[in-house]
């Protein structure tokens, strides 16, 4: 950062996530999840409003002076590794000009105290220069002294800092965020799931190829699995184009990856395993008493839904490891991505946990465009949301989805014998 602006301080170990600083934000920009605090600084226009909500100094604003050469000519060297520079170049001029001062021995400028923040490991009056460059940097250096762990530079405001009339606090949302650490938009459910759509009508348009009906068996198995195979990898490659869009990392915004730092908070993976493995029964069992409860009302199974999977893979060692790989391993996580690491944050956040966990659960199930298969679809998609919700993390959901599919496929090579 160059130039004179608002420097924002972040303490993660200070925020009691009450979303005072997520509702009063004008631009959605900011994001707080059990273990970080985010700021989306393309869309940030610096107006301050989450330092003046936020009662426990969990964001922390501090004026970053503009440089001028005589201000750059008062740091003295043991200060210069403190002062906050944006480039190499500016860095470089720093260190020359406090050597500079440093040779010709000037006497530092008379000191005067000033109020420290409320909230820092000791309040005491912090001394501070009255030159610009070195009140930022012994005002850095108090931070890095006192108890608190090294604060996390976000990023500087686009406007100078500005005397400002004090906002009435506005009130926090009535209902916890997903934790996601990107402010996922409408239109970016809408392109996911066109995403999503149109692949799968691509896919089903090739395997219904005249050319394709009269080829061999083994042609035809060769095809399909070649099919199946690009669909997902498009698919894939789509979500994480969505993600990049953000300007973040794809694994870490579809909440395949968490913020550095956040493994202290994060739930117990021997209790995830648990609740994948509990839910993966209430599943399985749901899914076992809908085709029971189906068959006493003679409602017959579709044969599409019936149709065997050694008739798409093979029945030898081939087949059954390539199904498992694209059935119960590249399914699962392309969907898990689609509908629970973008479609539950994006109307979750808005809307509150369970009209999100419903509406990305009836959205999965409509997109399996099958009657026979909703009811399993929507309880298997409901116990996916809550998990991501709950846990923070989309591998539990992919782990419990895996079980769930990889059921299925051993179901129909066990049954095909």
């Amino acid at each position: 950062m160059s130039g004179s602006g608002t420097h924002l301080t972040l303490f993660e170990e200070r925020c009691d996530r009450c979303g005072a600083c997520t509702g009063v934000c004008p631009k959605n920009a900011l994001k707080v999840g059990a273990a970080f605090i985010y700021v989306d600084w393309r869309v940030c226009d610096g107006c301050l409003m989450c330092v003046e909500v936020c009662d426990r100094n969990a964001i922390v604003s501090r004026l970053v002076p503009r440089r001028s050469s005589d201000a750059l000519s008062t740091v003295q060297v043991t200060d210069v590794s403190k002062v906050v520079v944006g480039s190499r170049a500016e860095a470089k001029a720093v260190r020359k000009a406090a050597e500079k001062a440093a040779k010709e021995k000037k006497s530092p400028r008379t000191a005067r105290t000033v109020r420290p923040i409320p909230g820092l490991a000791a309040d005491m009056p912090m001394p501070r220069s009255e030159d610009p460059i070195a009140a930022a940097a012994g005002s850095f250096a108090a931070d890095l002294a006192g108890g608190t762990s090294a604060p996390r530079d976000v990023g500087a405001s686009r406007r100078p800092a500005a005397a400002s009339t004090p906002r009435a606090k506005v009130a926090a949302p009535a209902f916890p965020t997903s934790g996601s650490p990107v402010s996922w938009s409408l239109a970016d459910v809408v392109i996911v799931l066109a995403i999503m759509l149109l692949t799968l009508a691509a896919k089903n348009a090739v395997l219904a190829l005249p050319q394709v009906a009269l080829m061999p068996q083994l042609g035809k198995m060769s095809v399909r699995i070649g099919v199946l195979t690009f669909y997902y990898i498009v698919q894939v490659a789509g979500f994480g184009w969505v993600a990049g869009r953000h300007g973040m990392a794809a694994s870490t915004a579809l909440g395949l990856r968490h913020e550095p730092g956040s493994s202290a908070t994060r739930p117990p993976r021997l209790g995830s395993a648990g609740l994948v493995l509990g839910l993966f029964a209430v599943c399985e069992a749901a899914t076992i008493a809908y085709g029971l409860a189906m068959q006493a009302l003679h409602v017959r199974q579709p044969a599409f839904v019936a149709s065997d999977l050694t008739a798409v893979f093979g029945s030898g060692p081939l087949g059954v490891t390539l199904a498992a790989l694209l059935v119960a391993v590249a399914a699962p996580l392309a969907e898990e991505i689609a509908f629970r690491g973008v479609v539950l944050p994006a109307i979750g956040d808005r809307m509150g946990m369970w009209v999100g966990i419903g509406a990305s659960a009836a959205l999965y199930a409509l997109f399996h465009a099958s009657v026979w298969m909703f009811v399993p679809m929507v309880v298997l998609g409901v116990a996916l949301g809550w998990l991501v919700w709950t846990r923070r993390s989309l591998w539990p959901a992919v782990a419990l989805h895996v079980l769930y599919n990889g059921a299925a496929v051993a179901a129909a090579f066990l049954t095909a014998k």
